[in-house]
């Protein structure tokens, strides 16, 4: 984008008629004009609206005047089941280049799914496809955070102790 510096990216799919885009609720700045900075125009920002959006579920929809792109099939998750191949198509770190991560139901809990597939900021928004071709969800958050366990760490107090589970020999 010519003259713009965007201050956060996403990911999302477009859905419905064309003009419509999904992506997660966290990935929207409120009062700030959403774009999509990856059009079939090189160079240009297409500004959309937000039409919806709810943080609890943390998804929102944005809509745009004119059709962005050819809408993607939506499919029912729950058929899932631990192991399933799965892959995640988005944009992380603000790479311009559309990024393809192969992915495994890693859990299936009444919240949602969990997958092993490295997430980083712009991954947020990104579709969970089936190996048909079909967006099951939406990828909306890492599993853990080594800041915030960092900075339980840093503020631990004396003779706390702590539980590690879960490691694998080598």
């Amino acid at each position: 984008m010519q003259g713009q510096n965007p201050i956060s990216f996403g990911s999302g799919t477009i859905i419905a008629n064309g003009k419509i885009v999904l992506t997660c609720a966290h990935c929207v700045v409120p009062h700030m004009q959403m774009s999509i900075a990856n059009s079939t125009i090189a160079g240009k920002a297409i500004f959309g609206k937000v039409i919806f959006i709810d943080n609890d579920i943390d998804i929102a929809l944005l809509e745009f005047q004119d059709q962005v792109g050819t809408p993607i099939t939506l499919a029912d998750s729950s058929s899932c089941e631990v192991g399933n191949g799965e892959f995640v198509v988005g944009f992380p770190m603000g790479v311009t280049d559309k990024t393809l991560f192969s992915a495994h139901i890693a859990s299936v809990t009444s919240s949602g799914l969990r997958i092993d597939v490295s997430v980083n900021h712009g991954n947020s928004g990104s579709p969970l496809f089936n190996l048909q071709g079909e967006q099951i969800g939406v990828v909306n958050a890492k599993h853990g955070s080594l800041s915030q366990f960092l900075t339980q760490l840093k503020d631990t107090q004396a003779m706390a102790s702590m539980s590690i589970g879960g490691i694998d020999p080598v």
